[in-house]
């Protein structure tokens, strides 16, 4: 499990310092239709021009506020779900660890991860 919460940690840094990086006055962004980009929140800067208006509300949407609120409940997650937890998927049979795999939520959040060349495919979650 040392391995996987260490795979996490990474992402999740990864992301984050991406998120913070970015060089718009604001890290929430809006979609402006009548001009038809993505404006930081504080409408000092255009983010990017996108000629399609659901593309446009996907990126929107996605802002590095967001982002980092994200990462933040991730990190939580990581926390609540280390070596010894009792844990809500222990439920209908199921544990949510076991000697051979990892706790399934921390396998949840590596999914996203899946094509990373770091990524292990032992731990990839059972969802059937």
């Amino acid at each position: 499990m040392d391995d996987l919460m260490q795979f996490l940690r990474a992402r999740l840094d990864e992301t984050a310092t991406k998120a913070r990086t970015h060089r718009q006055a604001s890290a929430s962004w809006y979609y402006d239709d009548a001009a038809g980009e993505i404006r930081d929140e504080t409408n000092s800067g255009t983010v990017a021009f996108v000629p399609s208006a659901a593309d446009a509300q996907h990126i929107a949407e996605h802002d590095p506020a967001r982002i980092l609120a994200e990462v933040d409940a991730k990190e939580v997650l990581l926390r609540v779900h280390g070596p010894a937890h009792d844990c809500a998927a222990d439920r209908d049979g199921v544990d949510c660890a076991t000697e051979e795999e990892p706790c399934l939520v921390l396998r949840l959040l590596a999914l996203p991860y899946a094509l990373h060349p770091a990524h292990r495919p032992e731990w990839a979650p059972n969802l059937v």
